[in-house]
């Protein structure tokens, strides 16, 4: 799951904070990065949910925060990987199954209902 940056380079895969009209913050959306010339794009995965949770914040006038991966299966995934990343040294092998899963969400997208149960059936083995 990478992409090329404008500028030629590799950009990133980061989890970042989004702010929309001052009063909109929302935590946790996955977004590529170049480490060369700083630019941010969101994950083309995401965009629609995205879109779909600013319509429902943005027309209110209160401060709210959201946390993304809250909203969105394919985030808690990406946070997933992401956490153990930083905080599990055996987090190898569980970021390998995620990594497949999503490649293979994002190759038979029309098929949710089964990849959600190989998601679930792979994270029980964790969580137990």
């Amino acid at each position: 799951m990478t992409k090329r940056c404008e500028c030629g380079a590799e950009m990133e895969i980061t989890i970042r904070t989004l702010y929309f009209n001052k009063n909109v913050e929302i935590k946790h959306v996955p977004t590529y990065t170049c480490p060369v010339c700083s630019l941010n794009q969101v994950m083309d995965q995401v965009k629609s949910k995205l879109i779909e949770t600013i319509k429902k914040l943005e027309s209110s006038e209160k401060k709210k925060t959201v946390k993304f991966d809250e909203v969105s299966e394919f985030t808690q995934l990406m946070m997933m990987v992401y956490q153990e990343q930083e905080f599990s040294s055996n987090g190898t092998m569980l970021q390998e199954e995620v990594q497949q899963l999503l490649e293979q969400y994002l190759l038979e997208e029309t098929k949710e209902e089964y990849w959600e149960k190989q998601i679930h059936k792979k994270i029980e083995r964790y969580v137990q």
